[in-house]
């Protein structure tokens, strides 16, 4: 059950992804004919066909975990009912692509989220930290190549605890300092029974998933890649197996304005307000989300999730989402879809007009 309720949930992801898509389709010029736009909402209906008719026991067997279970199989519906009230009369085509959860670059990459929020206001990301999967290696040199790597490896938890400290401190919001996470080591000879204990590797290797915040200093951290944590002057080497650019493809920082600036923003301060919801503090988001690919092209995603009052359980055990939350979600969702779909960007004039 627990995880028939994992995928369940991670279709919810993918569905307020592909809220954020249903209003980028509305502001795009159509680029499909009506045939493939029947056949792509008759996948989608088969895609929610598994999920959309699970076990319905009466109320009274309700017990807290299954009405746990069954409100996150039902969780990325918060979306699919606002569109569903607005679709007769908007027109709106909804979208659907691959889970985020298995990198998206088969979705939102190849089409060109947000978090619970354990208060009263709702969380709201204008950027998020791009994600560089680094492997170091080292070879026999001086000593042995475990001795070799264990001392990089220390360099890099030193790093780590530092980047730490600024946001214990205070100094520093989670999504605004470098996270390193160590994530495998590999040396060793294999053996029938295990490995063979009386022989050096002579080669071994520690893999790190780093989240890099867009104003981070990349140019440091790389540097400091090279020359602290693999020096050749140790025979060390490393490789990114992943490694996500801080700049979108104009050059710029890949953050979203969240000011006058940005007509998408004040639209969603409104839509909230007007739902009568509150937004909390512009954050970086922590992780990673499909939301990078739009930024990279340089469109302004905002990072959102209808959760308040919520405890952060992200990929925990007994994730859920309180039903209050999840209704009072729909019509979140009704009064932004609602607002971005209607929006019309006003002329030069009448923009020079504003200003004046």
């Amino acid at each position: 059950m627990m995880y028939q309720w994992r995928q369940s949930y991670h279709r919810y992801q993918s569905a307020v992804l592909m809220a954020i898509a249903i209003v980028l389709l509305l502001l795009l010029p159509a680029a499909m004919g009506d045939e493939n736009s029947r056949s792509i909402i008759s996948r989608f209906q088969e895609y929610l066909r598994p999920i959309s008719s699970p076990p319905k026991p009466s109320p009274s067997h309700w017990t807290p975990k299954f009405w746990s279970w069954y409100r996150a199989s039902h969780l990325f519906s918060s979306s699919g009912p606002a569109i569903t009230r607005l679709s007769s009369t908007s027109g709106t085509t909804p979208l659907s692509m691959p889970d985020e959860e298995i990198g998206g670059h088969d979705g939102a990459e190849k089409f060109a989220l947000g978090l619970a929020s354990p208060t009263q206001n709702y969380r709201v990301f204008y950027g998020e930290r791009c994600p560089w999967w680094l492997v170091l290696k080292a070879t026999l040199y001086d000593n042995t190549a475990m001795e070799n790597l264990l001392k990089s490896i220390e360099t890099v938890r030193r790093f780590r605890a530092s980047q730490f400290d600024l946001v214990k401190a205070g100094h520093k919001a989670e999504g605004e300092v470098i996270s390193v996470n160590m994530v495998f080591l590999k040396a060793g000879t294999p053996s029938p029974t295990g490995f063979v204990m009386n022989l050096q590797p002579s080669e071994a290797q520690a893999g790190f998933d780093i989240r890099v915040p867009p104003t981070a200093d990349v140019v440091s951290l790389e540097r400091r890649i090279a020359e602290e944590w693999a020096p050749a002057t140790r025979n060390m080497t490393f490789e990114f197996k992943q490694k996500g650019s801080t700049y979108n493809k104009f050059g710029k920082q890949i953050l979203t304005a969240f000011d006058s600036s940005n007509p998408w923003w004040a639209l969603l301060e409104d839509a909230i307000k007007s739902a009568d919801g509150e937004l909390g503090k512009p954050e970086i988001f922590p992780a990673s989300t499909d939301a990078r690919y739009f930024r990279e092209l340089g469109l302004p995603a905002i990072g959102f999730s209808p959760m308040a009052n919520t405890p952060i359980l992200l990929h925990d055990h007994n994730e859920f989402l309180n039903k209050n939350e999840y209704l009072r979600g729909i019509h979140m969702y009704e009064s932004i879809i609602k607002a971005y779909a209607s929006y019309v960007e006003p002329t030069k004039d009448e923009a020079s007009r504003a200003e004046l």
